[in-house]
């Protein structure tokens, strides 16, 4: 596919998120790549989804939108994740990998953990 080509190299883990890393600006180039190509939810291409999923995922982080990016990673998580063998994605030309899942799934929920925190320390003063 024209979007698969234009993402090669393209890492989802932690230096995507960050900005100034080469990962970074591939990964915003593969979202701009994506709107351009109108590039739509659509699971007759069960690996593709799940690759735009994941820069979803990284792209809202980016841009400051936890609750979009822990959208887009729940819908990742549910749909396609847990209907896959682990190893699946590990041997595919898409830029979806176990340990890039598992970063963004350990990132969120230590996320949503301090979000309870801190909202149960406001509720409690009042």
């Amino acid at each position: 596919s024209t979007w698969r080509d234009a993402i090669q190299g393209l890492e989802l883990g932690l230096e995507a998120s960050e900005p100034g890393f080469l990962q970074a600006t591939l990964a915003q180039q593969a979202e701009e790549k994506a709107l351009e190509l109108e590039l739509a939810y659509d699971t007759t291409c069960f690996l593709g989804a799940a690759a735009l999923l994941l820069t979803q995922v990284v792209g809202n982080w980016r841009r400051g939108r936890f609750f979009a990016a822990l959208q887009a990673f729940s819908a990742l998580h549910d749909q396609f994740l847990t209907d896959a063998h682990p190893g699946f994605f590990e041997h595919s030309a898409w830029p979806v990998n176990d340990q890039a899942v598992r970063y963004w799934k350990d990132r969120l929920l230590y996320q949503v953990r301090r979000f309870r925190e801190l909202s149960g320390r406001q509720f409690h003063r009042g």
